[in-house]
């Protein structure tokens, strides 16, 4: 339906500047659309003024405040568990310590990351790198550097693009003092 609207605007401008140009008619279907329906977790935000939810972490938010982050043993879906040292921010989590951890149980079948500034990031799911079929656009594949997404600027980072709507705990393994998270979503 937006396709067809945009075509049909689109005719109405060309017609009012006479570009001449030709306008697709058909609409293309799109196979791999997200069921929203099976996405059983919520964007995430991050940072103490955004966040819907809480930190998984017992140690929580404190705005403006640099924190050292522990994982508990027992984690719960849908919530973000940090490890190493953090500073809290407004809108994004900032990495303070030279290395720190970022774990989170979903269920969805894509996952995508607004992250900024630098550093590295390795990715396992369910304890084990990820996969070529599970790994998202943003992910290299190199055994010689376990599974790689490199953070240059800020922008959204595609993580894991799986073939159906599992639930999978993800692990990012980040190498870099100053790196930014601000957001998970899903599809």
């Amino acid at each position: 339906e937006t396709e067809t609207q945009i075509q049909r605007l689109l005719q109405e401008r060309d017609a009012q500047i006479r570009l001449g140009e030709t306008i697709a008619q058909q609409v293309d279907a799109q196979t791999d659309d997200p069921s929203f329906s099976r996405i059983k977790t919520p964007e995430i935000y991050l940072g103490y003024a955004l966040a819907r939810q809480p930190l998984g972490n017992a140690e929580g938010f404190f705005p403006g405040k640099n924190v050292v982050y522990t994982i508990p043993p027992t984690l719960e879906k849908n919530l973000v568990y940090l490890e190493g040292e953090w500073k809290n921010n407004p809108d994004h989590m900032e990495l303070v310590s030279d290395t720190g951890k970022i774990v989170l149980i979903y269920e969805a079948k894509n996952v995508n990351l607004v992250a900024g500034n630098t550093g590295t990031l390795s990715v396992t799911l369910n304890d084990t790198p990820i996969s070529a079929s599970e790994k998202g656009n943003d992910v290299v594949i190199d055994p010689a550097q376990q599974n790689t997404i490199t953070i240059s600027d800020q922008r959204l980072y595609n993580v894991v693009s799986d073939a159906d709507y599992f639930k999978k705990t993800l692990s990012l393994t980040v190498t870099g003092n100053g790196f930014r998270l601000y957001t998970f979503t899903f599809g």
